[in-house]
């Protein structure tokens, strides 16, 4: 069958990170490795976490975006790079959802505003995924990033949260800064210094982007169990990991 002139292949060759000079075949076995991390913390947000419809959509993005993300690293194809890529948008879509909730209850003036920037904002991030523009893409997505960091931080301010839960969120900030940070380094370095592609700094962003996430992920959980009668939430910790239930 003839192929329309804009089609593209499943297959079609993407692209592949710093990683990939460390071996023959080009395969990112540490990054692939290391994207199913992204899996296994939104399985334990999932199954712990008493959840909402948002944060618990939210817990399976991560797990579909480990899976995606992980076989795209694996195969360099355009098909793989594009559900990886469209995960984390609908990642990003019910973090959103998660966040404002909370701060819409508390300026419930700035419901269509909020609304309307943030369904602007994902339909561009879309527009230019679609067009495979992949710089524009890093940079959009660090801005929801940046985001969601700002409306944390508001949250922190005007609701009376547990402290260590504020601590766990300023942790998770941390780690966010730091994984973004690794993969800048090394992948806008990875042709200057070849010692860049053994820093791992992609398979880093990975794991710390995914916890610091989930370290985030707990004050909307919180707020939205606040916000009922007859629900009291209580931090319980499982494998080291915190998490909320009203058990």
């Amino acid at each position: 069958m003839r192929m329309n002139k804009f089609e593209i292949s499943f297959n079609n060759y993407d692209h592949s990170f710093c990683e990939s000079n460390n071996y023959s075949s080009e395969v990112e076995y540490i990054n692939s490795t290391s994207a199913l991390f992204i899996s296994l913390i939104g399985m334990f947000g999932v199954y712990f976490n008493k959840t909402d419809i948002n944060s618990s959509m939210f817990y399976y993005c991560l797990i579909v975006n480990g899976i995606t993300s992980s076989i795209y690293h694996h195969t360099h194809s355009i098909g793989w790079g594009l559900l990886d890529r469209y995960s984390m948008i609908y990642l990003a879509a019910y973090c959103y959802n998660m966040l404002i909730n909370p701060i819409i209850r508390y300026y419930p003036k700035t419901s269509h505003l909020i609304r309307i920037n943030i369904i602007i904002y994902l339909s561009v991030l879309s527009t230019y995924t679609g067009l495979h523009n992949e710089n524009m893409f890093n940079n959009l997505f660090g801005l929801f990033l940046v985001s969601a960091i700002a409306f944390i931080m508001f949250l922190i301010r005007v609701y009376n949260i547990n402290k260590m839960l504020v601590c766990y969120s300023v942790k998770g900030i941390l780690l966010i800064g730091l994984g973004g940070t690794c993969w800048i380094i090394t992948e806008n370095l990875c042709f200057q210094y070849a010692v860049m592609k053994y820093l791992m700094g992609h398979a880093l962003w990975h794991v710390l982007v995914s916890l610091g996430g989930y370290y985030i992920s707990l004050i909307p959980v919180y707020l939205a169990l606040t916000n009922t009668e007859t629900l009291v939430p209580i931090i319980k910790y499982k494998y080291g990991l915190p998490y909320i239930t009203d058990k």
